[in-house]
């Protein structure tokens, strides 16, 4: 049913059932992202989502940061590294002092914004990892957000000194030189190579994003 609806591209609304509806509001990289008209009643799954994602947006930072800066704490207290340690932890309070965290408004808007095809009543992480990652290819970024109601949880830029791009771009290349300075201060004989295998990762997608910036 969804599936036919939205392959009427012509039209603006789409009534759902339980009196939902959504509409069409920008396209992106030759895709076209609907919302929900009323915001504040969007299907229980999706609401609970960007409740976790808004806790996030608060810190400045997403879980998986946490998680992984956490279990470096404990890797390197193990180790007898309490200085290394130290140096985790600063690091994680210091990304609180952020006016903000572009990337977590994609988590954000994963959420929000649905594509043709997508189940609207339900929230699929995978999915939504293929839809933020498109987006982070689209070179519009202001525009992307200048469009839609997220640009509420933007700072303000002066126009003659920076701007989102720039912004979002310092910001990638920062976290990235704090996760290679955590990666290695872990002990090379460190057992937990769960942990290096995580950070690995997280440095490999960050590398990707800051190269295509």
């Amino acid at each position: 049913m969804f599936k036919k609806l939205l392959s009427k591209i012509f039209k603006k609304h789409f009534d759902l059932k339980d009196g939902h509806e959504i509409e069409f509001v920008f396209e992106s990289g030759g895709i076209d992202n609907y919302k929900f008209v009323n915001e504040f009643n969007i299907p229980a799954e999706r609401a609970m989502a960007a409740i976790d994602i808004q806790k996030e947006l608060e810190e400045r930072t997403d879980i998986k940061y946490h998680k992984t800066a956490y279990s470096t704490i404990i890797e390197m207290l193990k180790q007898g590294n309490n200085i290394g340690a130290g140096i985790v932890a600063q690091n994680s309070l210091e990304r609180m002092d952020n006016i903000s965290n572009m990337d977590l408004l994609y988590k954000l808007a994963s959420v929000l914004y649905l594509w043709k095809g997508e189940n609207p009543y339900k929230y699929d992480y995978e999915f939504a990892e293929k839809k933020i990652k498109h987006w982070k290819q689209d070179k519009d970024i202001e525009g992307f957000f200048l469009k839609t109601p997220l640009r509420d949880y933007l700072p303000s830029f002066d126009g003659l000194q920076t701007n989102i791009r720039r912004y979002t771009v310092d910001q990638r290349k920062v976290m990235l030189q704090t996760l290679k300075s955590h990666l290695s201060m872990l002990s090379e004989k460190s057992k937990n190579q769960e942990l290096s295998s995580t950070l690995k990762l997280q440095i490999e997608e960050l590398e990707e994003l800051v190269m295509n910036s």
